[in-house]
């Protein structure tokens, strides 16, 4: 039983989801991109993205834009998989639906490094280096 208020709620089983925060990955220059915390900040929405992860909040983030007419949205992850705690069926059809809305996987393309170039950042991944204009780090 919890009490919320002055309600009351009661059920056989309760999950309690305290959720987690964001971190920066540990690349030189990470500073310089936002976390998902700070997306909610933004003043104006991003033409050109660079999210880092490949979990449902990095997803969630990737459509979202895509949907609000952001122009270039990469996704770049570690592994060869988004959703990769995911059974193989639902990342498949994740994988499906980001291309389907025009986001560009770099999958087994983590970033190496972040540098401010001007008004750009420059993003070094481990095969290409991209300029982008605000660089959402997850």
């Amino acid at each position: 039983m919890i009490k919320v208020g002055d309600e009351t709620i009661s059920a056989k089983k309760v999950l309690i989801a305290t959720g987690s925060y964001p971190t920066y990955p540990k690349i030189p220059g990470a500073e310089l991109g936002i976390t998902s915390d700070d997306f909610f900040k933004l003043t104006i929405r991003p033409r050109r993205v660079l999210i880092i992860g490949a979990g449902y909040i990095a997803l969630e983030f990737a459509t979202s834009l895509a949907h609000l007419g952001s122009e270039q949205i990469h996704l770049c992850t570690r592994g060869k998989q988004v959703l990769t705690v995911f059974d193989s069926m639902l990342q498949d059809v994740a994988k499906d639906t980001l291309l389907k809305v025009g986001i560009n996987l770099q999958l087994e393309n983590a970033p190496t490094e972040i540098k401010k170039i001007g008004d750009d950042l420059e993003v070094t991944l481990t095969d290409v280096s991209a300029f982008l204009s605000h660089p959402i780090l997850l």
